[in-house]
């Protein structure tokens, strides 16, 4: 997505935070980062007869000095690198990754096998996305909305069962019951009725009737 990153710092606090964030992205993204340190500009007035004052121009020159000296390069990861990654990742007191059971992954080429193979041998599923898929995070973000709106969001879970319970549900409304947009209003798996237009409507009711569907009954 990005080769080369050019991250402007004045030395505050919030700059440094920004070259963190900005070396931490080209880091995942296998990118190339400069930063330049940006010197306040001194105005000098020239008045006939006065001698500037030398600590003056000392500290300027110092100053240019330590910016040339703040040039951050970060070299493309290699297969040592992303090793060296992954251990972090499975380390079992700090790693992110530890008692996880699945890691989805681009099938960019800093996932090595011998990198995927790490993972594994920890008891990871590894899942590499399909090739040149760009919208599968529409879709997948689009999903995570429509079930945290329609359904998470709105019940208290009082277990792991219950969660389970209400995300089954959810997934049969969303497939057989739920109309979608992108589908011109559709069902994803729709049944094969043949109902009068006048037939008696039924409703049917899902998590206490917080997903319902409409529908008529077939002849």
């Amino acid at each position: 997505m990005f080769e080369h990153i050019l991250i402007p710092t004045d030395g505050s606090s919030v700059a440094n935070k920004a070259v963190k964030a900005g070396i931490e992205l080209a880091k995942a993204l296998g990118a190339r980062v400069t930063a330049y340190y940006a010197v306040e500009a001194l105005q000098l007035m020239y008045v006939e007869g006065y001698a500037f004052d030398q600590k003056m121009i000392d500290g300027l020159e110092r100053r240019a000095r330590e910016a040339r000296q703040k040039r951050v390069d970060v070299i493309r990861p290699d297969e040592a690198w992303m090793l060296q990654i992954g251990r972090n990742l499975l380390d079992a007191a700090n790693g992110s990754l530890d008692s996880k059971r699945y890691l989805i992954l681009y099938r960019d080429t800093k996932y090595s096998e011998r990198f995927r193979g790490l993972v594994k041998e920890s008891g990871i599923e590894v899942t590499r996305l399909p090739p040149r898929r760009p919208n599968l995070n529409a879709y997948a973000e689009r999903f995570v909305r429509s079930i945290k709106q329609e359904c998470l969001n709105r019940i208290i879970f009082v277990g792991q069962a219950s969660l389970r319970r209400a995300i089954a549900q959810y997934m049969g409304h969303y497939h057989e019951e739920r109309n979608h947009q992108c589908l011109d209003n559709r069902l994803i798996r729709a049944e094969p009725l043949i109902a009068a237009n006048d037939a008696l409507i039924h409703c049917r009711l899902r998590l206490g009737g917080m997903l319902n569907y409409y529908y008529r009954q077939a002849a």
